[in-house]
């Protein structure tokens, strides 16, 4: 019964995410080696909304009641409301049973704070989305369809790391700020992911809920650490192969997933390497300095992975890393700075918006900037959260083209 609960999950959401992209890919391979007359039509399928997230709620609960970690729901109204809550739906993160099901069915009374606290965080999320990661958009999208050089490449995977980051992270507040409005508070799912020194780091910091999903459900099940190194690193392959096709199972998706992988191992096999370097040279690792190489170091091997992740096919991903190589010309970066679809003004309005962000993330991990702010005095609060407000209105992006309302403010 188990089984088949999981196999029908996982294979519904098989079938929808992987059936058009290689019922094409077959077809163009039998034409490539036969002259049969094959043809393959694409199904225009009705995808319900947040079917990844959902059916990894369903499954994670379904093995959850079979290892008797949670008891099986009475109530299938109950059920459907973990299943379908709202603000978990379009972005995640994946909840467990035994996280949410109190808060939803619990009585919650009005909280001014809930309200000012959840009103915070969404605002937070939208400038994050509409300041940051849709602008980000625009450059990111020129350079991943112009490489014009490796230093162009590279400084867009940067920036794709950073638009990604604001993008999800900024959904995640707003869905977070909206919940909390009603007194419930979601899994958190980024903590600090530019912060991580290592991949694994960044892993546990980065997506926590699908990171933890994997390990619990499918590395965890395959035998984890517990049969030996080889047996361990063929886990990580197949477990990051797996989180390749869920974000949605092309060839570049798949590379970026093995990528992952294989760093982990590489990780492993050369910490006594690096363990010996660091007695040779006296480095003490307990320093900024050290600590700060490390950040270094994750955040280029992060960047470089997320090529084939957002490169338009796994040939267009080998295009731009082969110019890393033979083509990385830096000066052709600075003269075409202002030329990614983005006014000089707009670069500079992003990069003031880029460095807020990362500015107040770091603050928020010494002191909490809500509570903080509940401590000013009312006209102080009441002006923080209208600048909030009106900048975000004024420098947010509403269009393809990066239009803003500064723009007919400024012109």
């Amino acid at each position: 019964m188990l089984h088949s609960v999981i196999v029908s999950n996982i294979g519904l959401l098989l079938f929808i995410k992987l059936l058009n992209y290689y019922g094409n890919l077959l077809v163009r391979v039998i034409k490539s080696t036969t002259t049969m007359p094959f043809e393959f039509h694409t199904l225009n399928l009705l995808v319900p909304l947040g079917v990844s997230y959902f059916t990894l709620q369903a499954v994670s609960y379904v093995i959850d009641v079979n290892r008797k970690k949670i008891t099986a729901e009475d109530s299938l109204l109950t059920y459907l409301l973990f299943i379908s809550y709202f603000p978990l739906i379009t972005q995640g993160p994946i909840a467990r049973y035994n996280q949410m099901k109190n808060q939803l069915c619990e009585y919650h009374s009005f909280s001014y704070k809930n309200i000012t606290h959840g009103a915070q965080l969404a605002v937070w999320g939208v400038f994050k989305k509409l300041v940051i990661a849709d602008r980000l958009v625009i450059a990111v999208t020129d350079i991943f369809s112009n490489p014009r050089s490796g230093s162009v490449v590279i400084f867009g995977a940067f920036l794709f790391s950073i638009q990604l980051y604001a993008d999800f992270s900024g959904c995640m507040d707003l869905v977070s700020g909206y919940s909390e409005m009603f007194g419930i508070t979601l899994p958190v799912n980024f903590s600090f992911p530019f912060s991580a020194t290592s991949i694994k780091d960044f892993w546990r910091r980065w997506h926590i809920s699908l990171g933890s999903w994997l390990r619990d459900y499918v590395y965890i099940p395959l035998g984890g650490s517990r049969k030996g190194k080889i047996r361990r690193f063929f886990n990580i392959l197949i477990t990051f192969f797996v989180s390749g096709i869920w974000h949605g199972g092309t060839l570049g998706y798949l590379m970026w997933g093995i990528l992952h992988g294989l760093y982990q191992i590489l990780e492993d096999l050369l910490l006594p390497l690096k363990e010996k370097s660091i007695r040779f040279f006296r480095v003490n690792k307990e320093s900024d300095g050290f600590h700060i190489i490390e950040r270094i170091v994750t955040f280029f091997l992060v960047s470089f992975a997320w090529i084939f992740f957002r490169a338009d096919g796994a040939a267009a991903a080998l295009h731009m890393i082969k110019l890393l190589v033979t083509d990385f010309r830096l000066w052709t970066l600075f003269q075409n700075i202002y030329s990614f679809g983005l006014s000089e003004i707009y670069t500079w309005f992003l990069f003031v918006a880029v460095a807020t962000m990362f500015l107040v993330e770091n603050v928020h991990k010494r002191i909490h900037v809500r509570d903080y702010i509940d401590l000013q005095p009312l006209p102080v609060r009441w002006f923080i959260y209208m600048s909030a407000v009106v900048v975000v209105i004024l420098t947010g992006n509403y269009g393809v083209d990066g239009t803003s309302m500064f723009r007919y403010a400024y012109s």
